[in-house]
């Protein structure tokens, strides 16, 4: 009998807490970042011109710059002092990562789609992109069944992956975790073309005088970047965060910001 009232009173407790949302675990990421005054950001930074480590060791770049929007937004909202802290994460490793609570947020290039939106919620797109293909200066590579027999890289993780390892493509693709050793395998003739995002690549050929975009190759996959949170007790933020999108968008402000973040990433 007295086993009874205590497994009684054990599960009462526990209805309460829950209603109640006792517990750090209940407590919305907003609310949560507000107490703490942190919030924990991941990213891989090797995809310039959004994220990447300057000559200093820092993170930089437009997802960098953005997030300082949102830093501020809570900050005047809240009147505190907010820290951002970045975690350089390997990509594929982002969506685990935040479900694992290991980081807050993710804001790294990362576009929105169906796979992605049954782990993780996404805000209003920031930015739009689509995929392209880089070769080198004089590649004999001019149509899809050209770059299907040749041997392509992309960064592992990306939507661009996924192409270059479907049915039907070169078995010998390469897809590692750095933008940087792709370039560098595409400079020393390791692969033949890259497949990126074209804002990615844009600032790619900025920096390399012999590499080029291909007209012609099109993955018809335009599509947006979202700032990713958990699922679980997120909304909060996200209402944030798409009023700073909303905002910055209607100012121009978030033009501003990438277009200083390419000549930074560029110069």
């Amino acid at each position: 009998m007295k086993l009874k009232k205590i497994v009684s009173f054990v599960m009462l407790s526990a209805s309460l807490c829950s209603l109640a949302s006792c517990g750090s675990s209940n407590e919305d990421l907003l609310s949560a970042a507000v107490s703490k005054k942190e919030l924990v950001v991941g990213l891989e930074a090797t995809y310039k011109p959004f994220e990447y480590t300057d000559t200093q060791g820092n993170i930089v770049g437009f997802d960098v710059d953005f997030m300082g929007l949102v830093e501020k937004k809570i900050e005047s909202t809240y009147h505190i002092d907010l820290t951002l802290t970045f975690k350089d994460l390997a990509f594929d490793g982002l969506i685990t990562s935040v479900q694992s609570g290991q980081i807050d947020v993710i804001c790294s290039a990362m576009t929105i789609n169906e796979e992605r939106e049954k782990s993780v919620s996404f805000s209003d797109p920031y930015f739009d992109s689509k995929s392209v293909v880089v070769v080198k200066t004089g590649s004999s590579i001019s149509t899809m069944e050209d770059l299907k027999a040749a041997k392509v890289g992309a960064q592992m993780g990306t939507e661009q992956a996924s192409y270059i390892t479907e049915d039907g493509w070169n078995s010998a693709n390469m897809v590692v975790t750095k933008v940087s050793d792709l370039s560098l395998a595409l400079e020393s003739g390791q692969i033949d073309a890259l497949v990126l995002d074209q804002a990615v690549a844009e600032s790619l050929i900025a920096a390399y005088s012999d590499m080029t975009i291909l007209d012609g190759i099109d993955f018809d996959d335009a599509g947006s970047f979202g700032i990713a949170v958990s699922k679980t007790n997120t909304s909060e933020f996200l209402s944030l965060v798409n009023s700073v999108i909303r905002d910055s968008k209607a100012d121009g402000s978030l033009t501003s910001l990438y277009q200083s973040a390419v000549e930074k990433a560029n110069a």
